[in-house]
């Protein structure tokens, strides 16, 4: 790969930039340290557990609508919390877990380009996509808004990004400029691929390979799990 760029680069975050589902690493991490109230997890658990017949009830529906029904029903465990609280559960989260978790490959093509140009883009929640950020100097990202009222959340999803990733990363470069580098390792973010000039696929399992080689150009980066 060539160490001088000129545009953008467009990167996802969960098992992209790091060995995590961010999100839902994030509320364990919360449920782990004890943030949360006990009775706020037992109804979450409820939702969350392969056991439970919520779990599957909103599995389905989650096929059936293509919305992420699971996830909305989980960030209803910050209802009530306030940004500032929040933020620094982000900050903790990171210094802690997501620190550790960093994927090698990823981040040194990162350090390649200028911070003004680099667009973390991620269906994460915003107050984890905020701090992941600042963290790695990176002065553009777009992710999944909640709802937030009087400097509280209110357990509801604002925007969720799922699937929206390109149209907000288009709304951030301007006509004039270019996508130089766009990697992901979500199938869904193949649109997003297709409008780099070099398109890196992170893949994990041979599978991965198979539908990322079909696109044109593609660069397979093959990655070992570390969680």
């Amino acid at each position: 790969m060539s160490p001088a760029y000129t545009g953008y680069i467009v990167s996802d975050i969960c098992d992209t930039l790091f060995y995590a589902n961010t999100t839902f690493d994030f509320i364990r991490f919360c449920i782990r340290k004890q943030k949360i109230p006990a009775k706020t997890i037992r109804i979450y658990q409820l939702f969350q557990s392969r056991k439970s017949p919520f779990f599957y009830a909103l599995a389905l529906l989650q096929k059936i609508s293509g919305k992420d029904h699971l996830k909305a029903r989980a960030l209803k465990l910050f209802k009530g919390v306030s940004t500032k609280e929040m933020e620094q559960w982000a900050e903790e989260f990171y210094a802690e877990d997501l620190s550790n978790l960093k994927i090698r490959q990823t981040h040194e093509l990162l350090s390649r380009f200028d911070n003004e140009k680099i667009i973390l883009a991620s269906s994460t929640i915003e107050p984890v996509a905020l701090i992941i950020s600042k963290k790695l100097s990176a002065n553009h990202y777009v992710a999944t808004s909640l709802e937030i009222k009087d400097n509280v959340y209110t357990g509801r999803i604002q925007c969720d990004l799922t699937g929206e990733k390109t149209k907000a990363v288009e709304a951030i470069i301007p006509h004039s400029e270019i996508i130089s580098v766009a990697m992901s390792d979500n199938h869904t973010d193949r649109l997003l691929l297709e409008k780099a000039i070099q398109k890196i696929a992170i893949c994990y399992k041979k599978s991965d390979v198979q539908f990322w080689k079909k696109m044109p150009g593609v660069t397979i980066l093959m990655v070992s799990k570390k969680h």
